[in-house]
């Protein structure tokens, strides 16, 4: 008995493209087949038919014209007839006598045959058929028999003519179909064995061969392909970030170990050393609570079950957020704001924002000014701080990014304009990077779906 594997092994073979465009064809070329012999039956049939007739109807119109009433009409008709009197028997009954061509009347005695359809008469025993026709002349009645050997011969050559050229065709459209078929499919199956190698290879190569074959084939292979590298790029992302992550998450750990080593061993005999130590604790652990607090940030920007968006105001948004940044901050905003409607998710919006003004705050002077402007369907923020350099603005938007030394001097953590792009790609807003004159930076915020003004 067959196994279970082996019994599903022969089932995906059932199921390959090779199969299944064989079994297709089989199932067009039976009913091809079918209709081809149907038809050209019928046809040749039909027209052997009529040509029995017609020689029937030549026959009456002779009998006709020979206006035979005596033997010697009769005997003078026979003499220039032209029937072949080998398979046509001709009988006419008058009220004196019955007039019998050649053979009629030992064909008649024989024959005990059925009637059939169209006046045919068929002899089951030695199988031949004869077409039949009766009517009458005057006051005479005629039958007519003509053998249909000739009809039925023709229509088996024509059969075994049309069987033997289809079932030639049939052997050669299959090895043609199939051929065809294994040359479709071998794109695609270089492709599966390919993908399947990925699982061997893991994440240290995702590439796929180059494939030859049908445009549809081509595309699907190369829409895996950006796929791929759009991956590779993300694993790749996904390594620096938890490598970044560890190492920040290092420096305040190493803090903790140090001032705790300290005051273990010198706390009992210089307890001065104490409150700095303490301190110094206080600021490692706000600044991983801190580092903690951004990457749960991160985590949950990628949900889109929290905090779904709404339809809101623009203006008084922008106007919380600033009243609220100018408390937290002692920063003066200059705001020209022009409202519009925007569908957003109001509490990622304002941590959007609220990044780029921490971080206008951070690299300008305290006393220069940050400016909030909205109009149309854009939110713009300067400052006249130290700017970014260009090289710098194709990376700010990388996790754990400082940026040249004198940003990296400045305390973060490099993950707020990370951030930043990801909540605003959730709401579908673009940011841009420009330079402000003569100092300073712009950054713009673009609501990419229409909006209402």
């Amino acid at each position: 008995m067959l196994c279970v594997s082996e019994i599903k092994r022969m089932r995906r073979r059932q199921n390959t493209a090779v199969a299944l465009m064989t079994r297709a064809y089989v199932k067009l070329f039976a009913l091809i087949y079918i209709a081809t012999t149907v038809v050209v039956l019928s046809t040749v049939s039909y027209q052997l038919l009529e040509s029995r007739t017609a020689d029937a109807q030549r026959i009456v119109t002779s009998l006709r014209g020979a206006d035979i009433d005596s033997r010697f009409d009769w005997a003078n008709w026979r003499r220039n007839s032209t029937i072949d009197t080998r398979d046509t028997f001709v009988v006419i009954k008058s009220q004196q006598a019955t007039y019998y061509s050649t053979g009629s009347e030992a064909f008649l005695k024989r024959i005990k045959g059925r009637h059939l359809w169209f006046g045919m008469i068929y002899k089951a025993r030695e199988r031949y058929f004869y077409y039949y026709q009766t009517g009458h002349i005057g006051n005479m009645t005629y039958q007519i028999y003509i053998g249909l050997a000739e009809v039925i011969g023709m229509m088996l050559t024509v059969s075994t003519a049309l069987f033997v050229t289809l079932t030639v065709i049939f052997v050669l459209a299959i090895f043609i179909v199939r051929q065809l078929a294994q040359d479709l499919n071998t794109p695609l199956l270089t492709l599966t064995r390919a993908v399947k190698q990925l699982d061997q290879a893991g994440t240290k190569q995702l590439t796929l061969p180059d494939i030859d074959g049908a445009e549809e084939i081509v595309t699907l292979n190369q829409h895996l392909q950006d796929w791929l590298q759009q991956l590779q790029a993300q694993i790749e992302k996904e390594r620096a970030f938890i490598s970044n992550a560890s190492h920040e998450l290092k420096t305040p750990l190493a803090g903790f170990r140090g001032n705790i080593d300290l005051i273990k061993r010198r706390g009992a005999t210089h307890p001065e050393i104490i409150p700095t130590a303490i301190a110094m604790l206080d600021q490692e652990s706000r600044r991983m609570q801190n580092l903690v607090d951004t990457l749960l940030d991160m985590s949950r920007a990628t949900d889109d079950h929290v905090n779904p968006p709404t339809v809101v105001q623009i203006a008084p948004v922008l106007q919380d957020i600033v009243t609220a940044f100018e408390i937290d901050t002692k920063r003066h905003v200059i705001t020209t704001l022009t409202d519009f409607s925007v569908h957003l998710r109001v509490n990622e919006f304002v941590q959007l924002v609220r990044i780029i003004l921490d971080n206008a705050a951070k690299y300008s002077a305290a006393d220069s000014p940050i400016v909030v402007t909205s109009a149309l369907n854009q939110v713009i923020i300067k400052d006249v701080g130290q700017g970014i350099s260009a090289a710098d603005k194709t990376r700010v938007f990388d996790r754990f990014y400082r940026g040249d030394d004198s940003r990296s001097e400045t305390p973060g953590n490099g993950l707020g304009l990370a951030l930043a792009q990801q909540l605003a790609a959730r709401q579908n807003i673009s940011i841009a990077l420009s330079d402000n004159q003569p100092v300073g930076t712009i950054v713009t915020l673009t609501f990419l779906a229409p909006q209402t003004s």
